[in-house]
Formats: C-alpha cells, structure tokens, sequence
C-alpha cells in the first residue's frame, strides 16, 4: 500500500522590508555618481537628491564633506548632571578624491573629544586609534564641530544614530546637513538584509578588518562607519554594468582608502609591547634549553667515546 504523498510544507513569505532600496543608498550613489539608473525615482526622491548641493568642476560628484558620527553614552538625561560623553567625527572631503595621486592614510581625518571628567577622557584617550582625544566642555561642542566643518556643505552619516542626532539638539549643537544617511539602512539592499545591523555585524558583512577592543569608543567607530558606507558603494556598484572608467578608478581609490590599516591605540601598544617582552623571555628559555641539551650531548658522546677507548684497549 502506497503511504500518502506529504504535502510540503510552504516557504515563510518574505518579510516586506528584506533587501529593501532605500533612500540612504539613492544618496549614496549619487553623492559619488554611481547611479545605476535602474530604478524610476519619485518626486520626493528626485527633490532630495537635486538638493544636495554642487558639483566638482569637471565633475559630477558632489563638492561636499561626508562628515560620520557617532556618540558614546548619548544619554540626554545626564546633560545637566556632569555626564561622561566621548564624540567622534571622521570626516572625508571629496574634493581629496580628484587628486591623481590619492594618499589613503590621509583622507580621512578623525577626532575624538571628550566631555567629562579628565580621568574618563584619559582612559577615552587611551582607546582611540587615531591620534589624541581633546578634552573639552559640552558648550565649547558646537564650536569644535563647526571649526571641522568650516562652513562646507556637508552630509552627516552614522550607525542607527536616532540617539546621536538627539544628543546634538540636546546640546545645542546647530548643525545643518544636506542629508543624514544612515549606515544600517544603505546596507540593506546590497545584502538583501531584514534587519538592522550592529557595527561589527557589518564590518564582518563588508570583510572590513577591526583590531580587538577598539568598538565602541566614539573617534573608532566614526572613522569605521565612514568606511563602512565607502564599502557599502564599493560593493552596491558591483551590480552595475555600464560605469565608466573614472568610476571604476573612484571605486578603486575608495576600497584602498577603507582596507588602509588603523593605528594602533595606547592599550594595544602596551599589549603590543608586553607580548614582544614575553616572547623575548620565551626565546632565551628555548634559547638556554637548547643550549644545555647541546652542552648535555656534547658531554655523553665524550663519554661514550672514552668508554670506546677503554673497550678497545683493555
């Protein structure tokens, strides 16, 4: 007797948001002109892109900064009780971009200030890869930031940064950005995602390296997000097939800049140099044990060789 053929069982649907194309990648593209021209743009969309500001001469990327962000413990509660807050920018100006010889340990300047007490900010400091963190007050933070800016026009990135953007209205810090475009979402559509990534999720997705515990400190995970959103570009503009030679140079130049190396902070040149300490003291153990297993041989074969001696005269 034949058993019932089973019936299979149905595929989940897929969730309505997977892979989505949203606004931040558009940006994105067009900002470094790799458009793919694949998709018809609404109104609203065409509205927000015409709006971000001039070209380079000879030029259809955009003459602006891209300006990344991100805030440890942007707790707006503790503002007025003497919080303890680490802000990080990484900054890259695309007018670097045209230069025909691109340096890529250069183009991205990033700082790190530090508003609390001068402990926090030297342990802050300790941790941050990419030079010293300043110490300063929450209300010199506005002018701090718009002395980096110097009046460009500019788009300001971030991680999920809902609480970061929160915490600079908070702290009257007037910033203007022609877009904010957030990392979490430009990433959804090259890798088909239903969810919103955490940093390291996305640096693992984008084969971006990261040393051991230099996440979360403000000035390294501004400096990762910008690169994070280069790669984002790099690897969206894979799935087009019509770009021109100086885009695929421009796309190039930007993989070199995100895979350049990151310094290393105080903590891990500590570490650093406790390892090498260690190995030195490791090498002359194997060192000296090598040596006496060697003065140890020596000393058995003269042995064995005046028991020969004996053994033959006698």
């Amino acid at each position: 007797m034949n058993s019932p053929q089973s019936t299979p069982l149905p595929l989940p649907p897929r969730k309505a948001h997977k892979g989505l194309l949203r606004e931040d990648l558009l940006v994105l593209r067009h900002i470094l002109n790799i458009n793919h021209g694949l998709q018809a743009l609404d109104q609203n969309r065409l509205k927000t892109l015409n709006g971000l500001g001039l070209n380079l001469p000879d030029s259809k990327i955009k003459d602006l900064l891209i300006v990344s962000l991100d805030v440890e413990n942007p707790n707006i509660a503790q503002l007025a009780k003497n919080g303890k807050y680490q802000v990080g920018l990484s900054i890259l100006d695309t007018r670097h971009l045209q230069s025909s010889i691109l340096n890529s340990h250069d183009l991205l300047q990033t700082y790190q200030f530090c508003i609390g007490p001068l402990k926090y900010c030297r342990d802050a400091s300790r941790t941050f890869c990419f030079g010293q963190s300043k110490h300063i007050k929450l209300e010199d933070l506005n002018s701090a930031i718009q002395n980096l800016i110097l009046k460009r026009d500019f788009i300001l990135v971030v991680h999920g940064g809902k609480w970061d953007c929160r915490f600079l209205q908070a702290a009257k810090v007037d910033l203007t950005p022609l877009y904010v475009l957030d990392t979490q979402k430009a990433v959804q559509h090259p890798f088909d995602l239903d969810h919103r990534c955490t940093i390291e999720e996305m640096l693992n997705l984008l084969k971006c390296p990261f040393g051991h515990q230099v996440l979360h400190v403000a000035g390294n995970d501004a400096n990762y997000t910008l690169r994070t959103l280069l790669l984002i570009a790099t690897i969206d503009a894979t799935a087009a097939n019509h770009l021109g030679y100086a885009q695929k140079s421009l796309l190039s130049a930007l993989e070199e800049i995100t895979r350049g190396p990151v310094p290393l902070n105080d903590r891990q040149i500590e570490a650093e140099a406790r390892r090498q300490i260690e190995e030195d003291r490791m090498r002359r153990r194997r060192e000296k044990r090598a040596a006496r297993r060697l003065k140890e041989k020596i000393k058995r074969d003269r042995e064995d060789d005046m028991d020969s001696e004996t053994f033959i005269h006698d």
